[in-house]
């Protein structure tokens, strides 16, 4: 190519440019190198024009002759080095002197290759050298990235509080890093090195009272199938200025071609100040639930003598006017008990992990006014979710008596597409209008006490499951329930 050509872009393996001020060896050399598979040569013809291209980055090597006009080989190596630092460079002159090689090799040279005799002969010995050249500077720059990865990676480490190690499955030996030590209070020479037994590991570190459980658990590690399983088993460990800490500990198993377990790996994290956040809050979750729950009862106590009150004032007081007032007293009293009862509905709301709860056993049954008729594909599904899930229908019950006015059937049934599952409530009532669709499921909001279908919304979404009305304002209303997948399964 020519100097003002200097950025090709070619698949091949190995991208050379060569530099040589006489046009015919530059031929001759483009032409045997690229007889080797995976070499393409590009030529220029000075020095000065290469150092001209925007980035000779682009190339795997560079050959250059030594004597050519406005700027030696020398020279040239010296600006590549400074430029591009590491880019492998070959010296390929007719000249031999001593000096010229030891200045070449001093400067940064990779090789140098004298010109002359058998042309065959002489362009292999080019290609070998522009080959170990290119391939031990590829060697050097995926090293500079492990290296570059693991400080990363130990920086990250150190950050999570979290230690590696290894154990064979034959030996029954650890071997630990450095930071291993430090989270157990010693070091790898107080240890006698970085490898321990696994006895001793459990007798000296493992928490006596743990020791049980860890060993029961690393058995179960072992007889898992999954090659691919990771187990994560918490304990206590003492360290050995005798303090007590919690960690975490990830197992992963290595095995041979016969399915052979030879070898466990993992890392250990700190999770000490976790543990002591979590009782913290625990702690004042429980004192907070004992103020609410003492609180309420005394309002209730309180809005029951109220109610007492009231009755007495409107048995006494026949006064239909009068009795007006005290009707509307008497609403307010029911709406500061339903939301008193709702403030106890949404204490209980994530109080207990979410589990697997058939869909037909929460289900609400027909009555006297209205039928209820689901599909049998909802027999067979149980969805993952808070226990207070039951409430979450009989709030659709209600709402369809409440507000549908002329409500008689109830349909519930069940889609499934590639990663969700639909379920879907739907009455034959009078239905939502089109400007309230969205604003009923916020707190507060409707005919009532506003905080039924504000209640459904919150306990769906514990579990990342989403709820919308898309009914037909005049033909009933329809609630779509959407469940991810993993949140819902079919029973056998």
């Amino acid at each position: 190519m020519s100097g003002k050509d200097c950025n090709p872009s070619y698949p091949e393996q190995y991208s050379i440019l060569y530099v040589d001020d006489e046009p015919d060896l530059l031929n001759t050399g483009k032409c045997f190198i690229e007889k080797t598979e995976g070499f393409k040569v590009h030529t220029i013809s000075s020095a000065i024009k290469a150092l001209e291209c925007s980035d000779l980055l682009i190339y795997d090597a560079i050959v250059s002759d030594y004597q050519m006009p406005g700027m030696d080989g020398i020279t040239f190596l010296k600006e590549v080095r400074k430029r591009y630092k590491d880019i492998p460079f070959i010296l390929f002159t007719g000249r031999g002197r001593e000096e010229i090689v030891i200045e070449a090799i001093n400067n940064g040279a990779n090789y140098y290759v004298q010109k002359g005799g058998d042309p065959v002969s002489l362009f292999v010995e080019l290609v070998h050298k522009i080959r170990l050249a290119v391939d031990h500077n590829r060697a050097n720059n995926q090293i500079s990235r492990l290296d570059e990865y693991q400080k990363k990676l130990a920086t990250a480490m150190n950050l999570i509080n979290v230690v590696s190690w290894e154990c064979d499955a034959v030996s029954h030996i650890f071997t630990f890093d450095d930071r291993f030590f430090a989270m157990y209070g010693t070091s790898a020479d107080r240890e006698g090195g970085n490898q321990i037994s696994t006895d001793q590991y459990v007798k000296d570190f493992i928490h006596p009272d743990d020791r049980e459980y860890v060993l029961s658990e690393v058995r179960r590690v072992f007889k898992n199938p999954d090659p691919q399983a990771v187990t994560y088993i918490e304990h206590r460990i003492i360290r050995r200025d005798g303090e007590v800490r919690n960690i975490l500990v990830g197992t992963g198993i290595v095995r041979d071609a016969n399915g052979c377990i030879i070898r466990t790996y993992g890392a250990n994290q700190d999770i000490t100040e976790r543990i002591k956040t979590e009782l913290a809050l625990k702690r004042a979750y429980r004192q907070i639930n004992l103020l609410t729950r003492v609180t309420r009862h005394d309002i209730l106590n309180n809005l029951s003598v109220l109610y007492m009150q009231l009755d007495a004032a409107r048995t006494n007081c026949p006064d239909s006017h009068f009795n007006e007032y005290l009707k509307k007293m008497e609403d307010v009293v029911d709406i500061i008990q339903s939301r008193i009862e709702f403030t106890r509905i949404y204490q209980e709301l994530g109080a207990e992990k979410p589990s697997w709860i058939s869909l037909s056993s929460i289900l609400p049954d027909s009555d006297s006014s209205i039928t209820i008729s689901y599909e049998p594909i909802i027999c067979t599904i149980s969805i993952l979710v808070d226990p207070l899930v039951k409430t979450i229908f009989d709030i659709f019950l209600d709402n369809s008596k409440r507000h549908g006015e002329h409500v008689k059937d109830i349909k519930i049934m069940a889609k499934e597409s590639e990663n969700t599952l639909l379920i879907i409530w739907e009455d034959n009532g009078v239905g939502i209008s089109d400007n309230e669709k969205n604003q009923i499921f916020e707190q507060g909001y409707g005919k009532h006490t506003g905080l039924g279908l504000f209640l459904v919304k919150e306990i769906l979404f514990l579990t990342g499951i989403s709820i919308q009305e898309t009914g037909i304002f005049g033909s009933g209303a329809r609630f779509e329930i959407l469940i991810p997948k993993g949140s819902y399964r079919f029973n056998l």
